[in-house]
């Protein structure tokens, strides 16, 4: 499964749509042993420790690892030391963003060795294939995401049947599979107000810098009054269950 070099500098070359298409024929790459057993297509979320060992990959519980995730390579694959954390979701996002750095290693030989000097670009792009190996898009058809017109039902989907971080279903329904137009993200109180966490902000690639500055407003009125948002749009509001803080999705289908 070997990727070419001339293939991974394009990948982590592309932006906007063709980024989407990468990190999609990515995820495609690495899931394709998976989807040759029938019977796995029907286990909802994807089962990691199988798709791992598709890619001759052991998943073993670690604490003293650095990080929440370690690839290493070893005789014949790779092992996946993680951390154990009660936040399942976060755990998931760590081992499929694990998995999706095999792609930058060439495996013909007795062990993996690396076909790139590590880098941010890759670290982005795998965090990128990691949302595409958690949500594929069968699994969107089969749970009723891909014909659903109700915004509150696809979040809720995400998060609990694919067993996704609010984060994570954020970005697959914004930028991921675009299902809608708008913005999402965590607002925590300040004083006062509320303010929307630096790095946990996320809005549709079509949208306009001033679009997304008036939808995260709107967001940020529905939850301090209730005011409701314009009647097209939708919105999603989670209260955290301990702390004073709101994860916000505003969006309309198109």
């Amino acid at each position: 499964m070997s990727i070419e070099t001339k293939k991974l500098h394009s990948w982590l070359s592309t932006k906007g749509k063709e980024r989407r298409k990468s990190a999609s024929e990515a995820a495609k790459i690495l899931l394709a042993s998976y989807r040759e057993h029938k019977e796995w297509l029907q286990i909802i979320p994807i089962e990691l420790h199988r798709l791992a060992s598709t890619l001759n990959t052991r998943i073993e519980e670690f604490d003293k690892s650095s990080g929440e995730a370690l690839l290493i390579p070893v005789r014949g694959g790779f092992s996946i030391y993680v951390k154990s954390q009660p936040n399942y979701s976060r755990l998931r996002t760590s081992i499929a963003h694990e998995l999706a750095h095999i792609l930058f290693y060439n495996v013909d030989g007795e062990e993996p060795t690396r076909i790139k000097t590590p880098d941010e670009k890759e670290e982005r792009f795998c965090f990128d294939v990691a949302r595409r190996i958690l949500a594929p898009d069968w699994h969107l058809k089969a749970i009723g995401v891909e014909d659903s017109h109700n915004l509150n039902f696809i979040f809720e989907a995400m998060t609990e049947t694919l067993a996704l971080s609010r984060e994570v279903a954020a970005q697959l329904i914004l930028q991921d599979y675009c299902l809608v137009k708008g913005v999402g993200g965590r607002w925590i109180k300040k004083g006062e107000s509320y303010i929307l966490q630096r790095g946990k902000a996320y809005a549709s690639p079509s949208l306009e810098k001033s679009e997304r500055k008036e939808l995260h407003e709107q967001c940020r009125k529905f939850i301090e009054s209730g005011a409701k948002p314009d009647s097209n749009f939708q919105i999603v509001d989670k209260k955290e269950r301990t702390g004073d803080a709101f994860f916000v999705v505003l969006g309309k289908f198109v």
